[in-house]
């Protein structure tokens, strides 16, 4: 079986820069200003008709409404299960202390054969010029309850770029 390396993203694309809430990547010869967002996708399992319906021509509004390059990826993020770990044992007698002891001992156990992964959904937009408020395109998700949080500061931005995630 072949493992697939991923690129360093210098490798693939020109970075010339990355300023506080963009990249700006030289693509044959076309600069453009790449901006990120984390986007918490809206659940429609337990909605009714009417609310599905509302949620979906909402989305396809944003969509017409769009009128920048953007992609929406999705891309599996390995969870640190540690996190999860650190229940408070504050005010339990020593007998909800021990269970839970031996809860957090068998969790571990179980986790150290296997690895746990979520989905990250990601939404990147690629302009030819600086949009100040990119943000703004998005409002009519915060409709829908889709939140969309954009990733800003230069080191978070050069590790989504670093990713050698093929999407810009």
């Amino acid at each position: 079986m072949k493992i697939k390396k991923y690129l360093d993203i210098s490798e693939i694309y020109d970075v010339s820069e990355i300023l506080e809430d963009a990249a700006i990547v030289n693509i044959s010869g076309i600069k453009k200003y790449v901006y990120f967002f984390r986007i918490n996708p809206v659940l429609i399992i337990d909605k009714n008709d009417k609310r599905i319906y509302e949620i979906i021509s909402k989305y396809e509004q944003f969509l017409r409404l769009m009128n920048l390059d953007f992609q929406i990826i999705m891309k599996n993020k390995e969870i640190n299960v540690e996190d999860y770990f650190e229940i408070s044992k504050e005010g339990k007698d020593e007998v909800k202390k021990e269970m839970i002891d031996e809860y957090m001992k068998n969790l571990k156990n179980l986790f150290n054969y296997s690895k746990i992964y979520a989905i990250e959904y990601l939404l990147v937009i690629s302009t030819t010029t600086y949009v100040k408020n990119v943000e703004n395109y998005l409002k009519i998700l915060d409709e829908i309850n889709m939140k969309c949080e954009k990733i800003v500061g230069i080191e978070n931005i050069s590790n989504y770029l670093m990713k050698g995630v093929e999407f810009i």
